[in-house]
Parts: C-alpha cells; sequence; structure tokens
C-alpha cells in the first residue's frame, strides 16, 4: 500500500501528513494569467474561422 498525502480538501484517511500543502495564492494567480493570455491573445485573429464554422452550421442546404 503507498503511504501519500491527499489531495486538499479530501477527507484524511489515516496516512500520511494530516496537513495537505498547496501553492501560494500568488503562484496560483501566476498560473491562471499565464494560462489566460494566449487565449486572449490569439482569439482575435482565429475569430473569423469561429464565426466561418458558425454560419456553415445555419445555413440549410
Amino acid at each position: 500500500m503507498n503511504r501519500g498525502n491527499g489531495l486538499p480538501g479530501s477527507v484524511n484517511s489515516g496516512f500520511g501528513n494530516s496537513h495537505a500543502e498547496t501553492a501560494p495564492l500568488s503562484l496560483q494567480m501566476a498560473v491562471v494569467v499565464l494560462t489566460l493570455v494566449p487565449l486572449l491573445v490569439a482569439y482575435p485573429f482565429m475569430q473569423k474561422h469561429f464565426r466561418t464554422g458558425v454560419l456553415t452550421g445555419a445555413i440549410k442546404g
């Protein structure tokens, strides 16, 4: 049986340390920003492709 720490917010099963370590809030926010920035930069350039796909599905043929 593998003894390890549980996930944050999970019930302690009695094995390992009861204190789950999480990343600091500043690190979590940095990851969120680094994830969203490329999406926000690419969206205006890809918007015409999204609109074309929606219009193609709306045309009855």
